[in-house]
């Protein structure tokens, strides 16, 4: 979340005077050197931090199931009791989890306007926000002894890649349900129960009973203990709603439904990226449908005259295998077996080393068990990446990848990140050990995966909106990316303070984070100072530490560490050690210059925090 209480101006004096102090260290003498001034503290949460509500007497064992079960999707989990949760506790998270071990009384409608999502198991509470009426029994119930629900849009995201009837738990237990308003998806129901939804959601806007929805909403069927009984297919339906409502999710487009083994095959792999798939029909996709979506993967099997042109200017990175929509991407020319085409009876692959999409494979490359039809392309754009192509025809590219930005064949930029992949309709499900890998390393190319162990990297892929600028700093998206990635960027921050002053300033752009206090973490990131930067210029790592939540209160200033390189990408890691009484922290991407020289730049990526 943003920080509410960091004030622009007294930072940037704040981080005046400690400039003073940090150019006086013998360290920092030199335009080419780097030094760390100051030993400090930080934390970092995990991918995001979920809000568990609980009942008053704590979490039960169901209750810890679900914590355990959200930790596993990488999410860092913060506990509070019913009568203690208050509307500032789900505000500092990214998600709100209510178990049905709360008692509605003791939450009533303090929860109702947090503009963060909810995943909602408690029935009584469904009227307090605003996903049912008020009458219980009519508007909201529970049912007792039931195993099973029945997926009603198996398309949706929120179905996990289910269809009908559904066994959930492994012994009879209860269920809950509501009655949703007319805006409400809902995807499944109990068994023979039609007006008693499982589960059913709601966008963020959309008209609830008596209010618009402050975010995306999901009411869930899990009775208080139901956890304990869980079979498999509900842990992976929990799964879809917490990718849903955190928004990592996919749109899968195919020819028909049910799914091919070989849809089913890219379906599986993307879920097990823990992204949630929305299936779409070729002749029904719209661009909205991409809206949300940090990947689309469209399959061979849809017939490219059912889509046409609907997704040449799709923000959301494509992952295509339909050789007839290249040109309608304007990523080729319009000719059929000239521009690109397909190729019959097809096992191996040239793949050229050294790029994600190869998976670490290069040369001649057996990816699929059975001969199969491959696709390819030709006469793509300059700036793409040929990664791999048809055996015996270097000109048949069969896997390459166009960036964000970059020019396509009629001079426009791409819209978003692109991937062709050479896998027909049938081949998928074909794929030996080696394409399976491939076909994970081109998810994991266009959409960055999640590390439990340590978060993933800010990779800035195409988008800064996670970070704030600071008092006279500029934030800016860069496609220069620190590895060369081509679908990838950069922060380009700007320090845009002079003056005729004689001394060191420092701004830049920061993003609040919760911490431990007492524990220990690495800042890093790759950094560049661009070859003509002022003599005084160096790109810097930094905080600040506050005792109050979101950044608020008190600002203790923290630790310093920046480099003089010019014209190279540099590693920089600042080691901290959270100080006492300390809950938040601003970690920050700076650029240091003097007073008097003009504007000075940088640019970071490959920003992450680990704990040590």
């Amino acid at each position: 979340m943003k920080p509410t209480n960091l004030n622009p101006t007294s930072a940037v004096a704040s981080v005046m005077i400690g400039c003073l102090a940090v150019w006086a260290l013998p360290a920092c003498e030199g335009p080419g050197e780097s030094g760390q001034t100051a030993s400090g503290s930080l934390s970092q949460s995990k991918t995001s931090a979920v809000l568990l509500v609980v009942g008053e007497s704590g979490p039960n064992e169901s209750e810890m199931a679900f914590k355990t079960r959200l930790e596993r999707l990488c999410q860092r989990v913060v506990i509070k009791s019913d009568v203690e949760v208050q509307l500032e506790d789900a505000l500092a998270t990214d998600l709100v989890v209510l178990s049905e071990g709360v008692h509605s009384e003791n939450v009533g409608n303090r929860l109702s306007a947090a503009d963060v999502p909810m995943l909602v198991m408690e029935p009584a509470l469904f009227d307090d926000l605003g996903l049912t009426g008020h009458e219980w029994a009519k508007d909201q119930g529970d049912a007792f002894d039931v195993t099973s629900i029945r997926i009603l849009d198996p398309l949706a995201a929120l179905a996990a890649g289910f269809d009908g009837e559904v066994a959930v738990t492994n012994s009879p237990d209860k269920f809950v349900w509501g009655t949703a308003a007319p805006s409400a998806n809902v995807v499944a129901n109990l068994v023979d129960q039609p007006d008693r939804a499982a589960i059913f959601s709601y966008e963020a806007g959309a008209a609830m009973v008596g209010r618009n929805a402050p975010e995306r909403r999901v009411g869930f069927f899990a009775g208080r203990d139901a956890a304990r009984a869980f079979a498999p297919p509900a842990w992976q339906l929990f799964d879809a709603a917490v990718h849903w409502l955190l928004r990592r999710e996919s749109v899968l487009v195919v020819g028909a439904f049910p799914l091919s083994p070989s849809d089913a095959v890219l379906r599986a792999h993307l879920l097990s990226h823990k992204l949630a798939v929305r299936t779409r029909l070729g002749r029904d996709v719209a661009a909205a449908d991409f809206l949300h979506a940090q990947l689309g993967v469209v399959s061979e099997s849809v017939l490219s005259s059912d889509v046409g042109t609907r997704l040449t200017d799709v923000a959301a990175p494509l992952l295509v295998m339909e050789p007839a929509l290249f040109d309608d991407l304007s990523l080729t020319g319009s000719q059929w077996t000239v521009d690109f085409g397909d190729a019959e009876a097809q096992t191996t692959l040239v793949v050229a080393g050294g790029h994600p999409l190869s998976a670490s494979h290069s040369g001649r490359v057996e990816v699929s068990l059975t001969a199969q039809k491959f696709v390819w392309a030709s006469s793509l754009p300059p700036a793409v990446q040929r990664v791999a192509s048809i055996e015996g025809h270097v000109d048949q590219v069969a896997i390459f990848a166009l960036g964000n930005a970059q020019a396509r064949v009629d001079g426009t930029p791409s819209p978003g990140p692109r991937v062709g992949w050479f896998t027909g309709r049938d081949a998928p499900a074909a794929l030996n050990a080696v394409g399976l890998s491939m076909l994970d390393a081109a998810i994991d190319y266009l959409v960055p995966p999640l590390t439990c162990g340590n978060p993933p990297k800010d990779e800035f892929d195409t988008s800064t909106s996670t970070w704030t600028p600071e008092a006279r700093a500029g934030l800016a998206w860069t496609p220069t990316d620190a590895m060369g990635k081509p679908f990838s960027g950069s922060l380009l921050v700007t320090n845009q303070s002079v003056a005729n002053r004689p001394f060191l300033v420092i701004t830049g752009g920061y993003k609040c984070i919760p911490v431990t206090s007492g524990a220990n973490y690495d800042f890093s990131a790759q950094v560049f100072l661009p070859q003509d930067s002022h003599p005084s210029a160096r790109g810097a790592l930094g905080a600040f530490f506050f005792a109050g939540p979101n950044c608020s209160g008190v600002l203790t200033p923290g630790p310093i560490l920046y480099m003089g390189v010019r014209d190279s990408w540099q590693p920089l890691t600042l080691q901290m050690t959270v100080p006492p009484a300390i809950t938040t922290m601003a970690i920050r991407l700076m650029v240091l210059k003097e007073f008097v020289a003009p504007p000075a730049q940088a640019m970071f990526d490959d920003v992450q925090l680990t704990t040590r």
